[in-house]
Order: structure tokens, then sequence, then C-alpha cells
């Protein structure tokens, strides 16, 4: 869909339309008098974004968008969050930070997919003057996941997942303070992927008191935000509550 500068396409200028859900599933950015006009003509609606192949954008879509995801329509998020590891460490550079202060300031967000890719590089086989430069939000390392803090609020997700490949740092500390973070009797979908799970079922233990759905693959695995071996876990399960 092109849109000039000034304009709106027929749809969206049209007074008549009726919009619920509005799906953005894409590796470009959305035009942001589009977002403006979703968001002052239909103040009810709910914004669904999908974007798994930011790999596959041109460079100078690859950073995160932060006008879309910062809507205050936005309902569902399914998203990859770039990082860059340090040689030897478990702390990354990631645009973690700047994830957590949209999911923090989004109250009607309730899907919730996390995902996780090592920033594009050269072995992707980008040309030379394609390889876009990430914009970190964080001026050391950190964990990678959200590093939620006890003064933190989330919105009331029903649907989560937390991907695995590569990991999101489900750690003891990490998921102690989320377990106070959030209204997690509201949740009734979880998805944990294939990790050791026992940090987030012994934290949450009590809370997820509304749950229909539990994915996930346990099996005995090292926890790569620690390098510490788990203990023996050994099934592959999808329960439905």
């Amino acid at each position: 869909m092109a849109v000039r500068k000034g304009t709106l396409p027929p749809a969206i200028s049209s007074i008549c339309v009726i919009l619920t859900i509005s799906r953005w599933n894409a590796t470009t950015w959305i035009p942001e008098n589009v977002i403006s006009r979703l968001e002052s003509s239909w103040p009810d609606a709910k914004l669904f974004v999908t974007n798994n192949r930011r790999h596959k954008a041109a460079a100078r879509d690859k950073n995160m968008d932060v006008r879309l995801l910062s809507s205050p329509l936005l309902y569902s998020l399914d998203y990859e969050v770039y990082y860059r590891q340090q040689l030897g460490e478990v702390m990354f550079f990631s645009e973690f930070t700047k994830l957590k202060g949209i999911v923090l300031g989004s109250p009607h967000l309730r899907i919730l997919y996390l995902k996780t890719r090592p920033e594009p590089s050269m072995r992707w086989g980008y040309d030379l003057g394609e390889v876009p430069t990430v914009r970190w939000d964080c001026d050391e390392p950190r964990p990678l996941n959200l590093n939620l803090q006890p003064s933190d609020l989330m919105p009331p997700l029903h649907e989560l997942m937390v991907s695995n490949h590569p990991p999101y740092f489900l750690t003891r500390e990490h998921c102690r303070v989320w377990s106070h973070c959030m209204d997690w009797s509201q949740l009734r979908s979880l998805d944990l992927s294939k990790r050791c799970p026992h940090n987030f079922l012994e934290q949450l233990c009590g809370r997820v008191t509304n749950l229909k759905s539990l994915c996930m693959a346990a099996y005995r695995c090292r926890d790569f935000s620690t390098g510490v071996r788990c203990r023996e876990w050994k099934f592959s399960t999808r329960i439905s509550l």
C-alpha cells in the first residue's frame, strides 16, 4: 500500500468505515499519518503487530518502529528483539530496555510473544552498504530479558509466549520480580518453549489460577543465564486445562 505524504488511502479516509481490529504483519514501517488516523478515528480498535522477519527488511526498516509499537491501540505484539552478546559474557546489548518501556506503557496489551535474534551481520549475506546499524537503547550490557524492577507494572496479559531459540533469560530473580509485577490471574495461555522451566514454575506457583493452555518442552539442559546444568526434566507436553 503506497501512501503519499499528506494523503491517506480511500479505505482509511472514509468516515463510513467501522474498524474494530487492525493487523500489521510486515517488515516495513507503517506511515505515521496512517497510525495517527487509526488512533483518532477508531480509538477503540485493537492493533495486532507481528514482525518476525526483521532480518529480511530493508536496512532503513530494521530498527524498531517505536511509533507503531507505542500506539495506545496496541493489543497484541509478536516481535523479535535484536541483541549482541559480549564475547564470553552472559550480558548483552539489546533492544529490551526500549521494548520494556513500550510494554509498560501499553495498558491495553493482552497478547505478548517475546522472541530474540542476533543483530544482522555480514555473515547473513548483506552487502556492505546495506548492513544496518542497530540503535541500542542501553549504555552497558544487561541480562537478555525485560529486566523488570519491583516498581514496574505489567499490563494483565491473556497470552504469553517466551521463546528460547535464542534464549530469553528466565532467571530466578527475573521470575521473582515478574511474579509481583503482573496480575497473573488474567493469563489464559502460556508457552515457555524448550527450556529449563523450574525458575518460572517455582515463582509463579499458585498465581496463574485461570490458565487454560500450557505448552512447554522441558528436558535435561543447561541454564543459559547462569551456565549451570538444570535438574533433570525429561518430558515434552502440551496441556489444555
